[in-house]
């Protein structure tokens, strides 16, 4: 752990206000919702909405920017910088660096396997993985640490699931920073991943796929997405970071999610779409720029 004071040190003149005690003590950082008793969260932003989620925190510390004043009678610290997203890659690998291993080989001894699973030839599972009854784990996969796998879940070959997620941020000369990557993947029960799939670990909270969704072969999940039960994401689709793809959706082949997109529920996106905006639940959205889709009166004729 260190205190607030080695945060400020770290952070020098870019750290341009400090309130309340320097000495409160951190380990990691936490996402801002819930936050986390001992952890320091980022806040992008102020306003009505970035205020309420900080008075609602359970987090010790704050780096925020400009826009957020802190609350004087808070006794947690608010350290305020020109840019929290910059500095939350900065701080990361300097303070509090991603301790995960480089790729190893085999499965590791502390990785769980369920009873009945079974991998074939070349497949890497790293220390901590679980695995849960009945699963099948395709040639040369790789499963990193932080990741959790319900039952019966088949996993084609060449698939990553929980590497780093391509995050980053621009420094103030324009070069890009990578953003630390804490979180993991957690994978339901009946969950089904094509060959060649990529799924990226969270950077504060753990990318989601619930039970019975299925994912065809070079599907790309970014770094913070959730997929719902039973949706179904088609080959050669990309689903950008914090994606929400809602249970029962289709998301039809080479289809691009915009990031922190969300797709409703029973929604459908048409062949090669890019959605750049949320899809409400239940509609239907074809490309170009996955606009609604045209519906048939009687006759045949659009309205």
């Amino acid at each position: 752990m260190i205190r607030v004071s080695d945060l400020v040190d770290f952070l020098g003149q870019r750290a341009l206000s400090v309130s309340s005690d320097k000495t409160i003590m951190i380990k990691a950082f936490a996402p801002l919702d819930p936050g986390a008793a001992d952890h320091v969260s980022f806040v992008v932003g102020g306003g009505d909405v970035a205020s309420q989620a900080v008075t609602a925190s359970e987090s010790s510390a704050f780096v925020v920017g400009p826009e957020l004043s802190p609350p004087t009678d808070d006794s947690r610290a608010f350290v305020t910088v020109a840019n929290p997203r910059l500095e939350f890659a900065r701080v990361g690998a300097a303070l509090f660096p991603d301790a995960r291993p480089l790729y190893a080989e085999g499965i590791d001894p502390t990785a769980r396997l369920g009873p009945g699973s079974l991998t074939e030839h070349g497949v890497v599972i790293e220390p901590g993985v679980v695995l849960g009854a009945h699963c099948l784990v395709g040639p040369n996969s790789v499963i990193r640490l932080g990741t959790s796998i319900g039952d019966g879940v088949t996993i084609g070959p060449g698939c990553t699931i929980g590497g780093v997620g391509f995050g980053f941020e621009r420094d103030e000369d324009g070069r890009p920073i990578r953003l630390p990557h804490y979180g993991g993947v957690r994978i339901g029960n009946n969950v089904e991943i094509g060959a060649n799939t990529v799924i990226d670990r969270g950077v504060l909270v753990d990318t989601v796929i619930q039970d019975y969704a299925k994912i065809d072969s070079q599907v790309l999940v970014g770094h913070n997405s959730f997929i719902g039960e039973g949706a179904l994401v088609i080959g050669g689709s990309i689903l950008c970071g914090g994606c929400h793809v809602g249970e029962g959706s289709w998301i039809a082949p080479g289809s691009i999610i915009r990031e922190k997109v969300t797709v409703g529920p029973d929604a459908t996106i048409g062949i090669g779409s890019t959605v750049m905006r949320d899809v409400p639940a239940g509609e239907t959205v074809m490309s170009p720029g996955a606009r609604p889709a045209l519906r048939l009166r009687g006759n045949g004729a659009a309205r």
